[in-house]
């Protein structure tokens, strides 16, 4: 399966979405981890949204849309937040994981979706 470039991060932004968002950047090699999952047939747990901003699960709701693949939504659990707008998330190329956070989400995930960690990271490759 393709990456997802930055500049298709950007142009679903610039085309508008629905939530808002409330923190300052994603990275890009999360958001691919992500709908490279999310395509491959993954399922992930519920993002958080309160009053229509997430609280919990930008990177998620983004890889979702790219993928068109719905993601839940739970309350979340938190005053209102910051806005901020999608314009200004900087959409970062450095990777935000390291290798062994990447390797604790993948048997999370795996867990999540009760099936082996090797049937995770064979859509990664």
């Amino acid at each position: 399966m393709k990456k997802i470039p930055p500049d298709m991060v950007k142009a679903l932004i610039d085309q508008g979405i629905e939530l808002h968002a409330t923190q300052n950047g994603v990275s890009i090699p999360v958001i691919n981890r992500i709908y490279l999952k999310m395509k491959g047939g993954m399922r992930f747990s519920d993002i958080l949204v309160t009053n229509g901003y997430i609280c919990n699960g930008h990177h998620r709701y983004i890889a979702s849309l790219l993928a068109e693949v719905p993601i839940g939504r739970s309350q979340g659990i938190t005053a209102l937040p910051d806005i901020v707008h999608w314009e200004s998330v900087k959409l970062d190329p450095n990777n935000w994981d390291t290798k062994d956070k990447i390797k604790m989400l993948n048997e999370q995930d795996a867990k999540f979706n009760n099936t082996e960690y090797e049937n995770i990271a064979h859509l990664l490759i």
